[in-house]
Parts: C-alpha cells; sequence; structure tokens
C-alpha cells in the first residue's frame, strides 16, 4: 500500500489515464456509429456507463484528492465498461482493453485489488471464449484467435500478480532498511549528546577566559574609540574635501560646458553672416535677372512693334493690287468681247491678272505666317513678365532672410555676452572652493597625528592579550578534539 503522502498524485495520474482510455473507446463507438454498425441508443447508454463512475471519481477527488476509495470507484467503472466492449464488441482484439488500466493500477502496490480486478477480468474472458466455441461457432482461424486471447490473458494476468507481489516485497524491504537506519541515527544522536556534553564543560571554562579576554577587550575597545573619534574627523574633514573637489569638478565642467557653448554659437554666428553673405550674392544675382529679362521684354515689344507695321504695309499693298486685279479682269472682258479676233492680245491682260492674282495670294500666306510670329513673340512677353514677376518673389523672400540671419547673429551675440558673465562668477566660485581644500588638508594632518599617538597604545594592549589568546587556543584544541570524535560517530 502505498502512504496518504502520495496517495493524491497516483489518484491524479489513474483518473486521467482512466478517462482518456474511456473517452477513446466511446469516440471509437461514435465512429461506428456513424458507419451505421452500433445504434444512437447503445451509442448513448455506453457513454453514460463510462462518464457516471468517472464524474463520481472526480468529485471524490476534488473533495479529498487522497481518497482510497477513488481507485475502487475507477476500477469498478471501467471494469463494467470494459465488460460491455468486450461483449459486444466485433473484433476478439477487444479484450487488451484491460491490459494499460492493470498496468497502471500498480502504482497503488494494492495486491487485493489486481487479484480481484484481474480474476473477474479472466472470469469475463473464459466466459466469452466458451460462448465463442459452443454457441457462436467459430472456424479455424477464429479457434487461433480464441487460444491467443486466453494465452494472453493468462499469462498477463500471472505477471501482473507476480509483479505486483515482487514490488510490493521490494517496497516493504525498503521500508524495513529505513527502519534499521532510524535506529542506527538514533544510537549515534546519544553519542553525539555525551560529546555535547563534553563540548558544554570546555565551553564554560573558555567562557571564563573569554570573560578576562572581554576587560583586556573593552581596554583596547577604549584606544580604538580614540583612534574612530580621529578617524571620524578625519572622515568628515576628507567628505569635505570630497565635496569641495566634486565642486569644482562640477564648476569645471560646467565651464567647459559654456565654453563650448561660446565657440558653438560663434561658430553659429559665422555661419549665419556667411549665410548672409549668400543671401545677398543671390539678391544680386536676381536683380541682374530682373534686367536682363526686362531687356528682352523691351526689345521683343520693338520687334512686336515692326511686325505690326509690316503688316500694316503687306495690308496696303494687298489692297492695291486687289484693286488693280478687280479692274484690270473688267477691262480685259470688255475688250475681249468687242474684238473678237482682235481680242486675242487681251490674252496678255489676262495673264498679268492671273500673276497679280499669285502675288495676292503669296501676299495673304505671309500675312498668316507674320501673324503667328507676331503670336508666339507675344507669348514670350508673357513668359518673361511671368518670370520677372517670380523673381521680384524670390527677391522678397531672400531680403526676408537676410533679416532673419542678422536678428539670430544679434541673438547669439546676447548669448554669448551672458555666457562669458557667467564665466567669470564660476572662477570666482573655483577659488574659494580651493580654499577650502587647503584648510581640510590642514585638519587632516593634525588628525593623523592624533591617530599615530593612539595607535601606538593600541598596539602594547595586543601585545597583553596575546597570552590570554594562546590559552584560550590550548581549550580550543580540546573542542576540536571532542568536535573530531563526534565527526567519528556521525559518519
Amino acid at each position: 500500500m502505498i502512504g496518504n503522502d502520495n496517495e493524491h498524485l497516483t489518484n491524479r495520474v489513474v483518473l486521467i489515464i482512466n478517462t482518456i482510455l474511456s473517452l477513446f473507446l466511446v469516440f471509437g463507438y461514435l465512429a461506428e456509429y456513424f458507419k451505421g454498425n452500433r445504434s444512437l441508443q447503445y451509442v448513448l447508454i455506453f457513454a453514460a456507463t463510462v462518464i457516471i463512475p468517472i464524474s463520481i471519481a472526480v468529485i471524490m477527488y476534488i473533495k479529498n484528492a487522497a481518497n482510497k476509495r477513488i481507485k475502487y470507484v475507477t476500477m469498478i467503472g471501467y471494469l463494467i465498461v470494459y465488460s460491455i466492449a468486450l461483449t459486444t464488441a466485433s473484433t476478439r482484439l477487444a479484450f487488451v482493453y484491460i491490459f494499460p488500466i492493470i498496468v497502471m493500477y500498480l502504482l497503488y502496490f494494492d495486491l487485493k485489488l489486481t487479484v480481484y480486478s484481474y480474476s473477474y477480468v479472466f472470469i469475463l474472458n473464459m466466459a466469452v471464449i466458451v460462448q465463442s466455441l459452443f454457441f457462436k461457432g467459430v472456424d479455424a482461424k477464429g479457434i487461433t484467435e480464441l487460444t491467443i486471447q486466453f494465452a494472453a490473458i493468462l499469462l498477463f494476468g500471472i505477471a501482473i500478480i507476480l509483479s505486483t507481489k515482487l514490488s510490493n516485497k521490494l517496497c516493504f524491504d525498503k521500508i524495513d532498511n529505513i527502519k534499521l537506519q532510524q535506529q542506527k541515527q538514533e544510537e549515534i544522536i546519544s553519542k553525539i549528546l555525551e560529546a555535547a556534553k563534553i563540548l558544554d564543560s570546555n565551553a564554560k571554562e573558555v567562557q571564563t577566559f573569554i570573560a578576562e579576554f572581554n576587560i583586556s577587550i573593552g581596554q583596547v575597545s577604549g584606544a580604538i574609540d580614540e583612534i574612530s573619534k580621529g578617524a571620524q574627523n578625519t572622515s568628515e574633514n576628507m567628505m569635505q574635501q570630497s565635496e569641495a573637489t566634486e565642486k569644482i569638478r562640477e564648476l569645471i565642467h560646467v565651464t567647459s560646458g559654456l565654453s563650448k557653448q561660446m565657440g558653438e554659437l560663434s561658430n553659429n554666428s559665422i555661419n549665419d553672416v556667411n549665410e548672409g553673405l549668400k543671401v545677398v550674392n543671390l539678391l544680386n544675382d536676381t536683380a541682374a535677372i530682373v534686367n536682363e529679362r526686362s531687356l528682352k521684354v523691351e526689345k521683343q515689344m520693338a520687334e512686336l512693334e515692326s511686325k505690326t507695321a509690316e503688316i500694316l504695309g503687306i495690308t496696303t499693298i494687298i489692297s492695291d493690287i486687289s484693286a488693280q486685279t478687280n479692274l484690270l479682269s473688267l477691262n480685259a472682258s470688255i475688250e475681249a468681247a468687242r474684238a473678237g479676233e482682235a481680242g486675242k492680245g487681251f490674252a496678255v491682260v489676262a495673264d498679268e491678272i492671273r500673276q497679280l492674282a499669285d502675288q495676292s495670294k503669296q501676299s495673304s500666306t505671309k500675312i498668316y505666317t507674320i501673324i503667328n510670329e507676331l503670336n508666339e513673340t507675344v507669348k514670350n512677353c508673357v513668359e518673361q513678365i511671368h518670370s520677372m514677376k517670380n523673381a521680384n518673389q524670390e527677391q522678397n523672400k531672400f531680403i526676408v532672410s537676410t533679416k532673419n540671419i542678422y536678428s539670430h547673429i544679434s541673438e547669439n551675440t546676447s548669448k554669448l555676452s551672458d555666457n562669458i558673465k557667467e564665466v567669470n562668477s564660476q572662477i570666482e566660485t573655483i577659488v574659494e572652493s580651493n580654499e577650502s581644500i587647503i584648510d581640510s588638508i590642514n585638519k587632516i594632518a593634525a588628525v593623523s597625528e592624533e591617530t599615530a599617538a593612539s595607535s601606538e597604545e593600541a598596539n602594547a594592549m595586543a601585545n597583553a592579550n596575546l597570552q590570554n589568546v594562546e590559552e584560550l587556543m590550548i581549550k580550543i584544541n580540546e573542542i576540536i578534539s571532542t568536535a573530531d570524535e563526534m565527526k567519528r560517530y556521525v559518519s
């Protein structure tokens, strides 16, 4: 049987494994139901048979995890499930469902439970085998399978019962061995108690020497107290010196930071000035561009005026030619009608009329071309005007930027002046801290002399204590010998 301390752990493992195996059977029969091999009523009854005992065992475990009845409830519940599965299974391999459960119950070291439960399993399997042989009828293969089932159940039962008996015997042997070791330990403890008496006697003698030693220690303590006071004063002065040094370090650090900041401000001022010069140069370049574009606009406007004049002249010519063409055409028509054969001379006139017509056409084409050029020129004028407008806007931006840059220069210069004043103030503080350090050093020198004198007195008292220490060592050696004897008994 196992102890109550481990009973709850065994119960938990058995519950988990039992639940897994039972649910595995339930899922198997559900699969059979979906295949059409089992009815729904059968599956529900089987599931209820599985769930009820497990639920009871779980409730018992929750109330008392070390409940000794849990193993009986779970075993009986599983035997019922096993009986249903074995007697209704379509395969002869169903008898193996009991093997993992029986093996698991070895954890309880309960031989009676193993024998009783497996006896029921053996009888149930024998009944199934007999029923198959005499009532159902089996072929040669079936007889072989039944023989294997009988042999497996029998041999496994013998093996599991013998294993349980052997494990119980080994467990009881270990318990007897533990009891024997406990008896030996009690004897050792008795010897240790005797040795403790000797140690107690020697400890009292040591206590007397320690009392005398305490007197000497008191004298030494007085000297050490003087040393301590001097050391304390030294420590305080050193702390003052440390604080002053730290203050100097901080001031130097601040001064260094201010110097760096002044350098940065100076660099920023230089950069700002350079940026201002760049902006001024850009303003000059922009002004030049504006002037150049203004000249282009003026020139293009002059060209526009010239082209306009040409258009007017050509228009006049075209008007004259058109008038002459109309007149000549009229005369040619009249003369040709009157002259008859003699009208052939008017053919020349007609030819002139055609030439004039051609000139009119060419002039018209030229007018069209000039008008297109005029349009392009006008477009260029518009673009130049826009460019001039953009240039003026950029120039205004540069002017504003220049103003901001020089304002920044003025601000940095003001900060630089303030930082210089702060540096001067910090330097004065550094001088005062140095004077404080000098005073602290002088005090440290005086305390060091007092410490040296107190140390000499402490040295003399320490020599007086050496004799007491030697006598104390003799008693300590006796204690060590007694301790060695105790170790021999303990080992």
